[in-house]
């Protein structure tokens, strides 16, 4: 009695093992792939659109400068405070 005892405690410590390794496997594996897809989203993003970021920024503090207000009303970096 004793010996089935000890085979169903260790049966049940090796599904626990088993199923912990498995969980933190997919959870390893889920972080690495949001972690890629967020920076390459970042790179691409940031890829296509320095152009236009640099410009707003150059736009927005020549004209705050000049005349005193923000122009770019659809932008999303500078709001209109002017």
């Amino acid at each position: 009695m004793a010996v089935v005892a000890a085979a169903v405690v260790a049966a049940a410590v090796v599904v626990v093992v088993v199923v912990v390794v498995v969980v933190v496997v997919v959870v390893v594996v889920v972080v690495v792939v949001v972690v890629a897809v967020a920076v390459s989203g970042t790179q691409a993003f940031l890829a296509t659109h320095i152009k236009f970021i640099k410009n707003e920024i150059y736009t927005g503090v020549n004209c705050h400068q000049k005349r005193g207000y923000i122009p770019a009303a659809n932008s999303p970096f500078w709001p209109r405070i002017g």
